[in-house]
């Protein structure tokens, strides 16, 4: 993510603005969505170069972004496996559909502010 955006301050520099135009971004970025299942390699990396371009448009510097997100995905997981050591319950013998519950469970304390900072 730091490498694309450097490489885009670079080509700014020189005329070539690719996070001038917000709704071009977003266009680019939804395109390389529907590429994702003819050429998922590709276009994964086309998709986070524009979601790079994307951050740079609205301001938002994407390495830091991404870090904020994952310490929201550790907080959220941990206190996951917290509600199932307290109910009892065995990490390793979760299933699948148990973990989304638990996951969608996390989001919406967090959307109602019922688990803040997780």
């Amino acid at each position: 993510l730091m490498r694309a955006s450097k490489v885009m301050s670079r080509a700014k520099r020189v005329g070539l603005d690719l996070s001038a135009d917000t709704d071009a971004v977003l266009k680019t970025a939804r395109r390389q969505l529907e590429e994702l299942p003819r050429d998922a390699e590709t276009a994964m990396g086309n998709l986070l170069f524009s979601l790079v371009a994307l951050s740079r448009s609205l301001h938002i510097d994407a390495e830091e972004a991404v870090s904020l997100a994952t310490n929201r995905f550790i907080d959220r997981f941990s206190a996951m496996e917290q509600k199932i050591t307290a109910d009892g319950g065995d990490i390793g013998a979760v299933s699948a559909a148990q973990w989304q519950a638990l996951w969608e469970e996390q989001y919406d304390g967090i959307r109602c502010g019922l688990s803040a900072g997780v």
